[in-house]
């Protein structure tokens, strides 16, 4: 589908000139009843109780902020004032003891803090797991996307602390920086160098801080990457790479090498103009990695590449004759997130939107020259494996996003998930950042029509002149300030309360349709051929979209200004998705609170799907909180859910990464920002299934 791009004074646009349509599917509905089995088999896990392996352990000693004093920015530093006076976290921190305990010599209240947030890479060369982490990748997050930058405690509904994101009070952006971080803003200031590990699968054992080990150069890079988002490995060779922050503004990913069976280090290498790096993978007898390109140096709109490394075990970063180690084999219309296997001689790749300004970490929407997230499918992968010289064409286009979600612009929120070749079909599923729905709908729903995205503006058509707002501080309380406003709309003339009316309903349906959305999950085969068919497992029968009538549309494709949405007729409406009713059930599994399809994973004829669930953020005491484990029998049979609640620490939020092992276990690194909960920072489990 074509879309065309308007600007509206300072807010670029992307919309249909028609409404989407599903293309290439077959699927949804009611699946086929003679091969579709509903009932999920039984639980695989031996056990429920996992066995820990390695785990995060307090970095810092961290003096809470207290209900007397407030943050104010002064000089362009977040400070925290209490009577008047100044206090800050001693620079650098103190660090607690062995045993995670801060001695407090000044009786601040000093508390251990975990920085280390997640295994966000893992990858098994020979007989050890290699792991490459990411501190406080939920502050980063939410400050790369969101713009937030002022600090902020958080309880997770427990009552005592589990979480601080200081942004631009982190000690780290204070004069005494200890890091060449000059260009970082407020938003990542909780950024903290990542460390290498790895566990040995024979001894047991694990060894913690490889990054020790490496040269003047690469610890000059290791300081300068945001996290190792990434690692793959092919024979005794082990990669861990991540996107760099450059004081000449530069997007780059830095990749570390090391020999895995004498866990030597072998050097590090930058790949120039890439903004992030998501996966790696063998197949073939090759490795390959998808990337997202530095915006300001995208060519005809290809945001993603696919890099397939053409070094050698002795010289990891020269390619033949002195060229480069990685050749482009891929270039895709969206930043590249997820391979896999398809078939027995092509390669799958998901994903996220085109056009996404990554910042290193996530970034925010650009709608300006956005492309639909989706999964392109390669050609045959040859002895060699992909050539360079097709590298335009190795790829074709077999579902976007779009096809899915009727709305205009939550179809651009999409991003392609986990995937994995399993038993004849592609399985695949979505990823959902938390407030980028919300952002996307604001800035082009609220530019293009004046949709109401707050209650202020709602509140302002009773009352104008805010009475409601200024009742004495002693009755400043919501219940009466709504008693106040019921007043003024049992008073208002018919044409105001029927305006208040329309524009409360509009509000409502926006914070219905713009509400973080719940993974979806795929199957596909067939995709390779033009004609391919593609169900929708779990995920959603209707959606809050809003309805813009053809004369409108017609409006914004010519480039027409367009009035607000009650002069338009735009109305929000419960659209049915484009792909049918899901086959096996809701969206997230039935759990609306997962919103990243993390992992997918194989082992004894059993695919795993580990997701990220979102409760604990704000409730950790919520019996659903915790990461959740499902498993697949069969593409055609309903999944059956292995753990709900973070594998016994409901503050693993996340299975970020799995891999198999041998004697049937299964390998799971977590994502747990919650850096001053007991129970906080990363683990390294290990299940037993049958």
């Amino acid at each position: 589908m074509r879309w065309k791009m308007i600007r509206f004074g300072i807010v670029w646009v992307c919309f249909a000139f028609l409404c989407a349509c599903g293309g290439g599917s077959s699927g949804g509905g009611d699946g086929d009843s003679e091969t579709d089995d509903f009932t999920p088999p039984e639980r695989s896990l031996v056990s429920a109780d996992p066995t820990p392996l390695m785990k995060a352990t307090p970095d810092e000693c961290y003096v809470a902020v207290d209900e007397e004093g407030h943050w104010e920015k002064i000089d362009g530093l977040w400070q925290y004032f209490v009577d008047g006076y100044t206090r800050y976290n001693d620079v650098p921190p103190n660090v607690p003891d062995s045993q995670g305990v801060c001695a407090d010599p000044e009786n601040l209240g000093e508390i251990p803090k975990t920085n280390q947030a997640y295994v966000w890479g893992m990858a098994l060369a020979g007989e050890r797991l290699w792991l490459g982490t990411g501190a406080n990748v939920r502050c980063l997050v939410q400050g790369g996307y969101l713009g937030l930058d002022r600090p902020a405690e958080s309880d997770s509904g427990t009552g005592s602390l589990t979480e601080i994101c200081e942004y631009g009070a982190s000690w780290i952006l204070t004069d005494e920086r200890p890091y060449p971080v000059d260009l970082l803003p407020d938003e990542l200031g909780d950024w903290r160098p990542s460390a290498i590990h790895y566990f040995d699968i024979t001894s047991g054992l694990g060894t913690y801080h490889l990054e020790a080990s490496l040269d003047a150069l690469g610890e000059q890079r290791l300081k300068k990457t945001l996290g190792l988002r990434s690692a793959g490995a092919i024979g005794d060779i082990v990669f861990l790479a991540g996107p760099d922050f450059n004081a000449d503004g530069s997007r780059n990913v830095n990749v570390f090498a090391f020999n895995s069976s004498t866990a030597t280090y072998l050097g590090s290498y930058v790949l120039e103009n890439y903004s992030n790096i998501r996966k790696w993978k063998e197949i073939g007898g090759h490795l390959y990695a998808v990337l997202s390109v530095a915006a300001d140096t995208v060519t005809d709109n290809r945001y993603g590449h696919v890099l397939q490394w053409v070094g050698t075990p002795g010289e990891p970063f020269a390619g033949p004759g002195g060229t480069d180690p990685f050749a482009v084999v891929g270039r895709l219309p969206g930043g590249g997130a997820e391979l896999s296997e398809y078939g027995t001689d092509r390669m799958a790749v998901a994903t996220w939107p085109g056009g996404i300004d990554e910042g290193g970490i996530s970034g925010g929407l650009d709608i300006a020259a956005l492309e639909h997230a989706g999964i392109y499918i390669s050609v045959p992968l040859g002895t060699g494996g992909l050539s360079p010289s097709g590298a335009d064409t190795n790829f074709t286009e077999a579902f976007t996003f779009d096809q899915y979600d009727p709305d205009l612009v939550r179809a651009f929120t999409y991003g392609g998930g986990a995937l994995a070749y399993f038993d004849g079909w592609l399985i695949w599923g979505s990823m959902h950042v938390p407030g980028t729905n919300y952002y996307g709908m604001s800035l082009v729903y609220g530019g293009l029509f004046d949709i109401p995205i707050y209650n202020a503006t709602c509140r302002n058509v009773l009352d104008p002149d805010d009475t409601c707002e200024d009742l004495p501080d002693e009755t400043d309380d919501y219940a009466l300030r709504e008693q106040c406003l019921a007043e003024l709309y049992a008073a208002a003339p018919q044409s105001v309360r029927e305006e208040y009316d329309a524009c409360t309903e509009m509000k409502a349906g926006f914070d219905d349709a713009s509400g973080t959305q719940a993974i979806s999950i795929f199957r596909g085969r067939n995709l390779e051929t033009g004609y391919p068919e593609i169900d929708v497992l779990y995920g959603y029968e209707s959606v809050m979209s809003l309805n813009i009538p053809l004369m409108t549309q017609l409006k914004i494709a010519s480039g027409s200004p367009t009035g607000n949405w009650s002069e338009e007729g735009v109305r929000w409406q419960e659209k049915a998705t484009l792909m049918g009713a899901p086959i096996f059930g809701g969206a997230g599994f039935g759990n609306l609170n997962n919103n990243y399809t993390w992992e997918m994973r194989i082992i004894n004829d059993r695919l795993y799907v580990g997701t990220m669930d979102r409760v604990g953020i704000t409730d950790a005491l919520d019996p659903g909180a915790g990461a959740d484990l499902y498993s697949f029998t069969s593409a055609r049979r309903a999944a059956v859910q292995e753990d709900g609640n973070g594998l016994g620490n409901v503050f693993n939020y996340g299975f970020r990464t799995m891999l198999p092992g041998p004697s049937n276990k299964l390998y799971i690194g977590t994502a747990n920002p919650f850096n001053l909960a007991a129970d906080g920072g990363w683990e390294l489990l290990e299940v037993e299934v049958q």
